[in-house]
């Protein structure tokens, strides 16, 4: 079987290890359909030849580590979930104090260009606007949605100066409004809004509680992360409404430290944003993909290779796989004990193999 698609899942620091993130420095994951049991030795190993987990390698029947190598019949390739993330940076004059514009500024700009920043896509608007209470202004990024790593956001952070009042409620609901522009072009997508900002919502009706109102409202299928520069902790609740628990506070006690607590708080919401979810892949022209007949299989960093079993509930150790759909599968998602071991073990590698029985049957 061909190797037909290898996909870099992006670095998760032990700092991700509470959310359901997935992924390791180098990971990759390889999608096959099918493995073809004849035909100059092909097979599913990392180099694309050789050793296989459902082909014939030369070893016959049972040699991979379903135990069959004949149960396949095709290959296709298939995608991580892009995931997208709406940021809204506040500019207020306020920001200017303790060097935090400075210091934040300097983090955004070097998540935004970060190599392992690599697999996600962001955009960039602050607020407030000339027009400050037009959620329209707002609606409209600075920086449209770009794929990361990029360096098409140094320039306009470099040309921002704090200045002007805090009119979260219009900014927060323009960003999230591009943020379902972006999902309706991109309905298989993961996208969520990252609001940074120092202080309490004021002018054009902002406060807490219509802030939290906004972002409750989307939660549903657009969360909310929220970054406090200083001492904010009553946005907890804006995040709580935007399903993501709690605000990430950022110190303000010197503008080293500043940098690197935005930068951690950017990491860990880069973990949670990311998932262990995969698009199923197109059957070759012709053929239809059976459902009972795919397998997951996790290779740790030391080779040992494991089968996940399907777990439709992901119940018990939270162990597995299921599909988001079981009546109509789009996407493949890990199951939150997987997820994090495998998180945990930075050289992991997944495989998503079409063609043998389902270890433990969809049902």
């Amino acid at each position: 079987m061909k190797k037909t698609h290898t996909l870099a899942l992006a670095l998760c620091a032990a700092a991700l290890a509470a959310f359901s993130a997935c992924g390791g420095n180098g990971s990759n994951s390889d999608f096959h359909l099918g493995a073809g049991g004849s035909g100059g030795g092909s097979g599913g190993s990392g180099s694309g030849s050789g050793g296989s987990l459902l082909g014939d390698d030369g070893g016959g029947p049972g040699s991979g580590i379903l135990g069959d190598a004949a149960c396949a019949t095709a290959s296709a390739g298939a995608s991580l979930v892009p995931v997208m993330l709406v940021f809204m940076f506040d500019r207020s004059g306020s920001m200017d104090q303790q060097s935090k514009w400075t210091s934040c500024s300097q983090g955004l700009t070097a998540f935004f260009s970060d190599a392992n920043s690599k697999g996600l896509l962001a955009s960039l608007q602050f607020f407030e606007q000339p027009d400050q209470c037009n959620v329209t202004a707002y609606a409209a990024p600075l920086v449209p949605m770009t794929p990361l790593p990029s360096g098409n956001f140094a320039g306009p952070i470099a040309a921002t100066s704090p200045q002007g009042e805090t009119p979260t409620l219009p900014a927060l609901q323009g960003a999230l409004q591009y943020a379902a522009q972006e999902q309706k072009i991109n309905p298989t997508a993961k996208v969520a809004v990252v609001l940074v900002t120092d202080g309490e919502p004021n002018v054009c009706n902002s406060t807490i509680q219509a802030v939290s109102g906004a972002a409750q409202a989307a939660a549903a299928s657009i969360p909310t992360y929220v970054i406090g520069i200083g001492n904010v902790t009553n946005l907890d609740m804006i995040a709580a409404a935007g399903g993501t628990k709690t605000a990430f506070i950022v110190s303000t006690t010197n503008p080293q430290q500043t940098v690197a607590d935005f930068q951690k708080a950017l990491s860990t919401i880069k973990g949670s944003a990311l998932s262990c979810e995969y698009t199923v892949p197109a059957a070759p022209q012709g053929q239809s993909i059976d459902f009972n007949k795919i397998n997951v299989v996790y290779t740790s960093s030391s080779g040992a290779q494991t089968v996940l079993p399907y777990n439709k509930d992901c119940s018990g150790n939270g162990q597995g796989w299921h599909y988001d759909n079981p009546a109509s599968p789009t996407k493949i998602e890990i199951c939150p004990g997987s997820c994090t071991s495998i998180m945990a073990d930075t050289g992991a590698k997944i495989d998503v193999e079409l063609g043998c029985d389902t270890l433990g049957g969809v049902q």
